[in-house]
């Protein structure tokens, strides 16, 4: 896992006024690779957000916080491009499920269950920094690559593994409005045929490779396999007057897409199965799957 810092640390943005909440998270994270800085003041953190947002690679919001100006500070966060693609952890309130699914619809990726448990924190943060180097490493590379222009109108691609995927969802990335936003969202869809598609990593599986930090070494691995290695990834774009449609079609056997367009509650402690609902917040005006959800379109319109 790469970090945005340039030492081997991961920087989390902690916005609390509970000192017993403060010192639990310092006592539980101390042997772990993340420097903490903590804000006691929703208004504070959000400023420094804005003027430092390459530096975090997660904010936790905690329990007093979301008593007060949580669910406002979500929203605000969300609202920036500059804040929005840093995952947020907040801490129940009161744990009930409505406090839950409020949570989710205002922007939180990941919830931490109410009293604190010293095993689940950890892991929720690590998936939490997992997203972040993932997105971290898309912007990065996207920057770096120059649009064509008006040039590209209509291109087909064939992908088979993950560099491929990046180097495509770079290029489409380039001629996007917003590069950095899309880019995101592409390389998620793309990663989600690969893995979940052609390869057919199941998501119980996946859940248990990320756990032991084997999730790459299994996708290089069934790359090479006699069934998987001739599968390919189709990517359509075409640009039109008012949007650009990227279609994403696998050779997989499908999936039920519609338990994935919303973060369920009941997969919100997991270390994985937002990337469907992060590309449609961060990049995509909307979604639309194809039979038996193999085939999906991706629209980005002009106007973000």
């Amino acid at each position: 896992m790469e970090s945005n810092n340039i030492i081997n640390k991961w920087t989390l943005l902690l916005i609390d006024t509970n000192p017993d909440t403060i010192q639990f998270f310092r006592n539980v994270l101390e042997n772990k690779p993340y420097e903490i800085i903590v804000m006691n003041n929703g208004e504070e953190g959000f400023k420094l957000l804005l003027d430092q947002p390459n530096k975090f690679s997660a904010i936790i919001l905690g329990q007093d916080i979301q008593k007060t100006s949580g669910i406002k500070l979500l929203h605000r966060i969300n609202s920036s491009s500059r804040s929005k693609i840093i995952p947020v952890i907040i801490q129940a309130a009161t744990g009930s499920l409505e406090e839950m699914e409020i949570c989710i619809r205002s922007g939180a990726r990941y919830y931490i269950p109410n009293p604190l448990d010293e095993k689940i924190m950890p892991e929720i943060i690590a998936a939490a920094i997992r997203d972040q180097a993932r997105y971290s490493k898309a912007e990065s590379d996207v920057l770096d690559s120059k649009p064509i222009g008006n040039t590209l109108v209509k291109a087909e691609f064939r992908v088979k593994n993950l560099t491929e995927s990046q180097s495509v969802a770079n290029l489409i990335a380039s001629e996007c409005p917003n590069p950095r936003l899309a880019v995101v969202g592409i390389t998620e869809m793309l990663i989600n045929a690969i893995e979940h598609g052609n390869l057919g990593i199941t998501y119980a599986e996946k859940t248990k490779l990320h756990e032991n930090e084997a999730w790459l070494a299994e996708i290089n691995k069934r790359l090479l396999l006699p069934e998987y290695r001739d599968k390919f990834v189709t990517v359509l774009f075409d640009k039109t007057a008012s949007h650009i449609n990227i279609r994403i079609i696998d050779q997989g056997d499908g999936f039920d897409w519609r338990n994935y367009q919303n973060l369920d509650t009941k997969r919100v402690y997991d270390n994985h199965g937002r990337g469907i609902v992060m590309a449609r917040s961060l990049t995509f005006e909307s979604l639309i799957y194809h039979d038996k959800g193999n085939d999906v379109e991706c629209i980005i319109p002009y106007q973000v």
